[in-house]
């Protein structure tokens, strides 16, 4: 019974009790680490934000780009076909249509150059008068 007794009393001693208990490691460091946790995610957040808005904003200014230039190459188009070149003004605006498929314009450009083209194929034959005397 005494070494039942002096067990107990060294578990008593080992286990302080709730009262006068210091925080233990995990408690301090529990506030520290979901601060670090929330900052992080924060950040996460934030890069991922500015990642996308990015992304977004370049692919903006691609299509920008890409319509400024379907425009040049369609002006070009139409000067090659006033100066009569209509095999470059069909290059031109095919390209056109490479770089923007719903361009309003450069159908008509292309219909332009093959109604030209068949006029300055088809030569007007003389026309021989006959005269009976």
């Amino acid at each position: 019974m005494r070494a039942q007794g002096a067990r107990q009393a060294a578990f008593d001693v080992a286990v302080p009790t709730p009262d006068s208990e210091a925080p233990t490691r995990w408690q301090r460091l529990r506030p520290i680490l979901l601060w670090v946790t929330g900052f992080i995610c924060l950040l996460t957040l934030s890069l991922g934000g500015a990642a996308y808005s990015g992304l977004y904003q370049g692919e903006r200014d691609r299509e920008r780009q890409r319509q400024e230039l379907a425009e040049q190459h369609y002006r070009a188009g139409l000067e090659r076909l006033d100066a009569g070149e209509y095999e470059l003004a069909i290059a031109e605006f095919e390209y056109v249509f490479q770089l923007d498929p719903d361009h309003p314009f450069a159908p008509q450009g292309i219909a332009e150059v093959q109604i030209r083209q068949t006029r300055a194929a088809v030569r007007p034959t003389p026309i021989i008068s006959i005269i009976h005397y």
